[in-house]
């Protein structure tokens, strides 16, 4: 019996020649008479001949194993067009990076090291300052599932990106808005981000959520809108339509003819003019704090909780799986904890 452990790995490995062929398989266990218990059992089906020796399969380029990552992507998620977005641009990188015709069995832990350092220092010339360190650390979790894929498939024997540590980042709270500059922001945007920002504002929806909405989805006589598909399973949900975001969908049934309400507009052009109207604001706060689109959806949770809308409500309208979730979504103002501050000792000094 020939087990041993690898540094890189939990489990415990076999090790041994059946006709003259070197066979090395990961037992999947880690207790040790486990793993001697498979390995007799892997011996035996092989002297039986119930189960052949697969020949080592040629490790393929790092262009063919990032295009069969792509497709395995486009089927699983067919209808997040983000998701693919996002990949699709991991894998130009990769292939700027390493080249296209390298084969994956010759790219090493320390050439993955070289290309987060490369990635961490890089200037973008888009946003002209270094990438964020949760960008570099999504494109390193891009190229493990790309390897891992490889490591599953027995073509390659582990993993170059596996023990390769991601950046440390650093949780910044978004920005939350007061009415006030919530006002002089939706004054800046320009169509289509104003009625987008005000569906999310206002109901919660992602963005990825208001550009899927379709006229089936509004239901004006019921008051309510539904999300047929999102992030998650849970993203499936009614919503009650608040004033502001009625009049959005009754100027967008009446104006636009087409079945989707928000007709060949993607979260790239919202971004794009999101970036003009802060520009345009010209406030120097805003530009300065975490506010990008997105923090819109964490304007509404954070109004909804200071407005002591009970949690499971509140999860549900964002379409959350679990409560945990919430608490990176609602982020109480300093005057609200002043507040709350205020409350408790009036009532302490009532009680003395």
């Amino acid at each position: 019996m020939a087990l041993f452990k690898r540094k890189d790995s939990k489990y415990f490995w076999m090790k041994f020649y059946f006709s003259g062929v070197l066979v090395q398989k990961s037992t999947k266990c880690t207790n040790r008479r486990d793993a001697l218990t498979i390995e007799a059992a892997f011996r035996h089906e092989l002297a039986l001949g119930r189960i052949g020796i697969s020949p080592q399969q040629p490790a393929p380029t790092l262009k063919k194993a990032c295009d069969d990552f792509l497709q395995r992507v486009a089927v699983e998620h067919p209808n997040k067009v983000e998701t693919m977005r996002r990949y699709t641009s991991n894998v130009k990188v990769f292939l700027q990076f390493f080249g296209e015709k390298v084969t994956c069995d010759k790219i090493t832990s320390e050439m993955v090291e070289q290309f987060k350092h490369h990635r961490a220092t890089h200037i973008s010339k888009r946003i002209n300052r270094k990438l964020k360190p949760i960008t570099v650390n999504h494109e390193l979790f891009t190229l493990r599932m790309i390897f891992n894929r490889l490591v599953d498939l027995d073509i390659l024997p582990k993993s170059p990106a596996r023990k390769v540590k991601v950046l440390e980042t650093h949780i910044t709270s978004p920005r939350i808005l007061t009415i006030d500059e919530q006002k002089v922001y939706l004054m800046a945007c320009a169509q289509p981000l104003r009625d987008v920002a005000v569906l999310m504002i206002e109901l919660g929806l992602r963005p990825s959520e208001v550009l899927n909405l379709k006229r089936d989805d509004i239901s004006l006589e019921h008051n309510c809108l539904q999300v047929q598909e999102g992030k998650t399973k849970n993203a499936r949900r009614k919503l009650p339509l608040s004033i502001e975001s009625r009049k959005v969908l009754e100027y967008r049934l009446q104006t636009v003819e087409r079945e989707n309400l928000f007709p060949d507009v993607t979260v790239v052009n919202l971004d794009q003019l999101h970036t003009k109207a802060l520009k345009a604001l010209g406030i120097k706060s805003f530009t300065d704090d975490y506010f990008v689109l997105y923090s819109l959806r964490h304007c509404f949770a954070s109004r909804h909780t200071e407005n002591q809308t009970d949690p499971i409500t509140l999860s549900e309208l964002l379409g959350h799986g679990d409560l945990k979730t919430l608490k990176r979504y609602s982020h109480p103002s300093f005057e609200h904890k002043t507040q709350a501050i205020k409350r408790v000792e009036k009532m302490n000094a009532k009680v003395v």
